[in-house]
């Protein structure tokens, strides 16, 4: 490891910025989804491919990004991913359809994803003990703030500006990193792996394809879809709707953002004292009440804004405990290949929420009932999954403790 204590808050800081930036990827420019869909005179769904698709370049590029940082070292792909997203998000402001634009969006996707892979290797790279515990808050929490002020700053520019301030303010902020990057961030790798892909291959395959860390990371993409699917549904359903301007919308998206803020902080309170498992039982239980209160709602009374965000915001609640531990678990079983596990965690559970955004995209949006049974179904089959994995790990004698001494038994 090198010493990098004459410059541990630049690593700090940039931890912060890269997680931040993680965080608003989406959330900034979803009030603007309406106007852009009339900007273009497009579909909504056209439109809401501009999530799916940067969810798919987030999600497939970051096992190829983390053989190269492994071989290449991190500061080059920082540097490269940080001036690549500089230039789409500014290509972005001057898209002449949504074509074009739904392209840019996939390849800004593939460019974060480069900055998400460095980004958690900086922190084996360069902290350990105390210090890395400080970094993993500081990242964590830099990331929680996205959905928390990027709703609301994106309102703000839509309402006073246009939706291209939105990608005008992501390629100011790609350049302040590749700034950062170029001036301040020396390379951090002192151990280069060679490029073998045979090898990577079958790393990837058996972490990939081991029962609980699989089902985990499935339970971790739903909870991240959860969230997601709001942000492609919830502009049409209360800006088309209901009438909600987008300022409003903005407010509305920073109580749900500090719904699922609150929901982490309560979590890291209270995982000493209770189990991963334990915890995730508990939130994909609650996803499941929570969802099921919010179709009969639906079917049996008006629909209106309260009853749309009100459920929503205890569902948010209870990501921040979903999201969180299903990383922190599939961590657990492989801490000896622990970069590319998170690599494969953040691959997997992007597919997961392409996929899930991709078919949302057709759901209709004057009401809340098909947004209210796909919530059902994706908590139900969460919970199916985590029955599936405890299951799994009491046939196998696996437990907790095991992987992970001094952590409680479910």
């Amino acid at each position: 490891m090198i010493d990098i204590s004459s410059k541990q808050n630049i690593f700090i800081f940039l931890l912060f910025l890269i997680g931040f930036l993680l965080g608003i990827g989406i959330d900034l420019y979803v009030p603007a989804l309406p106007v852009i869909s009339q900007y273009y005179t497009t579909p909504q769904s056209s439109v809401q491919l501009s999530i799916s698709l940067y969810m798919l370049g987030y999600g497939a590029s970051q096992i190829f990004f983390g053989i190269l940082s492994d071989a290449w070292g991190r500061r080059k792909i920082l540097l490269a991913a940080s001036a690549a997203y500089t230039v789409i998000s500014f290509s972005s402001i001057f898209a002449p359809t949504m074509l074009c634009l739904n392209i840019l969006r996939l390849l800004q996707g593939v460019s974060v994803g480069g900055l998400a892979v460095v980004a958690r290797a900086l922190l084996v790279d360069c902290f350990s003990g105390a210090a890395l515990l400080k970094a993993s808050s500081w990242f964590g929490l830099s990331w929680s703030l996205g959905p928390i002020l990027g709703p609301f700053i994106g309102s703000l520019l839509q309402t006073y500006f246009s939706w291209q301030t939105d990608f005008f303010f992501f390629a100011v902020y790609g350049l302040l990193l590749f700034a950062i990057i170029l001036l301040k961030v020396p390379e951090t790798s002192t151990c280069r792996q060679p490029m073998d892909l045979r090898q990577a291959y079958h790393t990837i395959k058996s972490i990939s394809f081991q029962s609980i860390f699989s089902r985990t990371t499935l339970i971790g993409g739903i909870g991240y879809s959860i969230i997601v699917l709001f942000n492609i549904l919830g502009p049409f359903l209360l800006e088309d709707s209901l009438g909600v301007d987008p300022l409003t919308y903005g407010y509305i998206a920073l109580g749900l953002g500090l719904a699922y803020f609150f929901g982490c902080t309560v979590n890291r309170l209270i995982s000493q004292y209770c189990s991963l498992d334990k915890m995730l039982l508990i939130s994909m239980a609650a996803l499941v009440c929570i969802s099921a209160g919010m179709l009969i709602t639906a079917i049996l009374f008006p629909f209106t804004a309260n009853s749309l965000v009100l459920p929503i915001g205890f569902m948010f609640f209870s990501c921040g405990f979903t999201v969180p531990c299903s990383l922190a678990k599939t961590m657990q079983l492989f801490p000896q290949h622990a970069g590319v596990a998170s690599s494969i965690f953040g691959a997997l559970s992007g597919l997961v929420v392409f996929s899930l955004t991709f078919f949302a995209r057709f759901l209709p949006t004057n009401t809340q009932i098909p947004l209210s049974c796909t919530y059902l179904s994706l908590s139900l089959l969460g919970l199916l999954l985590l029955s599936g994995t405890l299951s799994f790990v009491s046939k196998h004698t696996v437990s907790t403790n095991r992987l992970c001494p001094g952590t409680k038994n479910v």
